[in-house]
């Protein structure tokens, strides 16, 4: 659950606020809760605090709010971040950092998803384009045009290869070699 507060003395900035922060978590399907304050100082005088899913807004412009928003959820989302799936073997939701990678074998797109310690394969219907859109905020990159890996699981990218943590090896073109290499790189440091 995530926990929001916003600060701001004009009461017209924090329901503009409270409503498109709430629209954009909404479309997420983030739980949360928001809080709404005068100021920073009424906020620490009702006793807030920073437990570790907090976010908090003080008096900015809010014209921003969901760029700003965005921003600090692409750098925590990876870990909380979840979406149900329609898979062959049923409607499950799946948190993204637990997919290993999606592989698409002639429009049927197969999640190697973790689950309890072992990799459970899930199948569903689509297309890796689609797919690549949707989660490439969520630190998935296209290795191969069959393969979309999330960057998380990735131990080494080496030989026009990646080695997947849990040793999977997976070929990456000499097209796409340098992109993936530096989107590793990058995620890491």
């Amino acid at each position: 659950m995530m926990k929001i507060a916003i600060c701001n003395g004009e009461k017209k900035c924090r329901d503009q606020m409270r409503t498109s922060i709430e629209n954009y978590l909404d479309t997420k399907e983030i739980l949360y809760t928001i809080d709404t304050f005068d100021s920073g100082e009424m906020f620490l005088c009702e006793g807030g605090s920073l437990p570790e899913n907090s976010i908090i807004f003080l008096d900015i412009n809010t014209t921003c709010v969901e760029e700003c928003l965005g921003a600090v959820l692409d750098k925590r989302e990876p870990h909380t971040a979840r979406k149900k799936f329609t898979f062959k073997e049923g409607q499950t939701e799946v948190l993204f950092n637990h997919i290993l990678y999606i592989e698409s074998k002639l429009h049927k797109l197969e999640f190697h998803i973790i689950e309890n310690g072992k990799v459970r394969i899930y199948t569903r219907y689509g297309t890796m384009n689609d797919l690549e859109a949707e989660l490439k905020s969520y630190h998935f990159i296209r290795v191969h045009q069959s393969y979309l890996v999330n960057l998380q699981h990735i131990r080494q990218v080496s030989r026009y290869e990646v080695t997947l943590h849990n040793g999977d090896i997976i070929s990456i073109p000499k097209a796409r070699y340098k992109e993936v290499e530096e989107a590793f790189t990058a995620y890491k440091y």
